[in-house]
């Protein structure tokens, strides 16, 4: 949807920029074929000392960890500031839960928070002296600028490893960091392809005989990422890239009006719908009418489509705010608990 938006700005004369820490090099030939406008791409030059230096900067070293996030105990925090990162909220918080008790100084950071309590962790995590343990999902992932001595992860896509590596010696100017990839995630549910991140777990171990540069994960990532995508995973990408809703947007766009098939192909792609739990019900048509919109807003929770709907037996809508209001137990430590 990405790609055929910015093929639709394009006609109206829009510049784009793609910016990414790993960038496939297969992307970046459907991004060049996409558009029409002149290409130029901007990477790292090893030829250049400063991005020579960058590239060979060794913040890493990567290790298996045998058994899953449930096997992490408290024998296994050191005086090292530790992230564990899961990949599904639940996950995330029975660890929290089962490891907070005697780590005082310790957050949790998920998606599931509202944007009010969400940045109150956030700043947290991001302050001069962060706490000693942090358990997150994907969320830290991008925007966050942090920096953390230690990382324990479930096993992911290689993009996404990479990304949370760059949460563990961010600056690359101490020791390489240790890294350790659980065996396998908590969760039955599968979050990534099977198979994709089989072989990026294993392509990073087999490249990890000692600390890893910044030019050994972008080539991990080509390697992996190198076929581009194929199958049901292509059918799909090009479902969104040349939906009639963006191919004719000019002659079905009518203003004022809603298009069924945005939410047809958002909600194909697990996208989320903003909710408010019933204990912040009072706060938030309290701060309504009081006229605090953006405040009862921030009391607001994103959650998956498929989760909404499953749960559609304990969930109202409230037509005077075009929200739903869900009875799932919700508090500012934990988020909200499905």
């Amino acid at each position: 949807m990405i790609l055929g938006a910015a093929g639709m700005l394009e006609r109206m004369g829009a510049r784009c920029a793609f910016l990414s820490a790993t960038l496939p090099r297969f992307l970046e030939v459907l991004i060049q074929g996409a558009l029409n406008m002149q290409q130029m791409t901007v990477e790292p030059d090893p030829r250049c000392a400063t991005d020579a230096e960058i590239l060979g900067r060794k913040r890493h070293l990567v290790r298996r960890r045998s058994g899953s996030v449930r096997g992490l105990g408290l024998d296994d925090l050191t005086d090292e500031r530790t992230l564990v990162i899961c990949n599904h909220v639940r996950t995330a918080q029975e660890t929290f839960e089962r490891l907070r008790h005697r780590c005082d100084d310790a957050v949790l950071l998920h998606g599931r928070f509202c944007r009010r309590d969400r940045a109150m962790h956030e700043r947290r995590v991001t302050a001069a002296s962060p706490p000693r343990l942090v358990v997150a999902t994907q969320v830290v992932e991008v925007s966050l600028d942090i920096d953390f001595e230690r990382l324990i992860a479930e096993p992911a896509p290689i993009d996404a490893l990479v990304q949370r590596m760059g949460r563990v010696n961010r600056s690359g100017f101490r020791t390489p960091a240790p890294v350790e990839i659980l065996e396998r995630q908590s969760s039955p549910h599968a979050l990534y392809d099977k198979a994709l991140v089989e072989q990026s777990v294993r392509g990073i171990l087999e490249i990890s005989t000692g600390p890893l540069s910044e030019h050994d994960l972008v080539s991990q990532a080509d390697e992996v990422y190198g076929a581009g995508y194929a199958g049901a995973e292509l059918q799909e990408f090009d479902a969104a890239r040349f939906h009639p809703g963006l191919q004719q947007f000019w002659d079905l766009v009518t203003a004022g009006t809603d298009e069924p098939w945005v939410d047809e192909v958002m909600e194909r792609a697990e996208a989320s719908v903003d909710v408010l739990p019933e204990s912040l019900e009072r706060e938030f048509w309290d701060r309504r009418s009081s006229g605090l919109w953006i405040e009862a807003q921030s009391l607001l929770v994103p959650m998956r489509w498929a989760s909404l709907r499953a749960r559609s037996a304990g969930a109202r809508y409230a037509a005077e705010a075009d929200v739903w209001i869900v009875d799932a137990p919700y508090d500012a430590v934990f988020g909200l608990r499905l």
